[in-house]
């Protein structure tokens, strides 16, 4: 039997060949010339001579393919992840802005509002989250920069309070902050006992809340021991 092939280097019956004629039908012009049970094709890239020159430099075309269907097959394939409305809470939640300093941390963020608009709209008309994919992300990564901002703004209004606002008004903020954490603590203890989703909300809430409520304690006290260092 002759090693018969073509431009993708491939031997077939003739009954293979047919199915492969039904699969291909109309992706190239081929020349097909019977030899025995088999059906070399012809696609004006190489011919027999050409296969049989290579195999004798050590070059095998069939071997080659097949060492890389394989390869290709053992490619991991990736699942299609499937967004739904917890992935939202995959980070800390979006921190709690004090009113007496609401107007100067969130002037100029963007709320994303709009984009929650349209999650909410589009979870209303379809009712469940696998259509509303590119709603979600969207939303989540807005989320995600305007905490990082909020964030961060609030760290610096709590250095400025304390460093600049009467001694006696910081100190008074820095002890109720300080009861504030000690709050969020105690009521962290107790949802620890509560099971399910509810339990994880919980706990999720209350552990970004006293994240939070510390590093601002923290950057106040920052401000007032800079008033020593002046």
């Amino acid at each position: 039997m002759e090693e018969g092939v073509g431009g993708a280097g491939l031997v077939m019956s003739s009954d293979r060949f047919a199915n492969v004629v039904d699969a291909e039908a109309g992706d190239g012009d081929f020349e097909e010339e019977r030899r025995g049970e088999n059906v070399v094709l012809h696609v004006g890239v190489r011919d027999i001579d050409d296969v049989r020159n290579e195999k004798r430099n050590g070059i095998d075309l069939e071997e080659i393919t097949r060492k890389a269907i394989m390869d290709v097959d053992a490619q991991p394939t990736m699942d299609e992840t499937i967004l739904v409305g917890d992935d939202l809470m995959t980070g800390p939640p979006s921190p709690v802005v004090p009113p007496e300093i609401a107007s100067h941390v969130l002037q100029g963020v963007d709320l994303c509002d709009g984009i929650l608009r349209n999650l909410f709209l589009c979870l209303q008309i379809n009712d469940i989250e696998p259509f509303c994919q590119d709603e979600i992300a969207l939303y989540k990564q807005c989320a995600e920069r305007r905490d990082k901002e909020i964030r961060k703004r609030l760290q610096d209004s709590e250095f400025k309070l304390g460093s600049s606002m009467p001694l006696d008004e910081a100190k008074g903020r820095a002890s109720q902050l300080e009861a504030e954490v000690t709050s969020l603590e105690r009521r962290l203890i107790l949802a620890s006992g509560v099971e399910g989703i509810e339990g994880f909300r919980q706990r999720w809430s209350l552990h970004g809340r006293l994240t939070d409520s510390k590093n601002r304690l923290q950057f106040l006290k920052q401000g007032l021991e800079s008033r020593k260092k002046g």
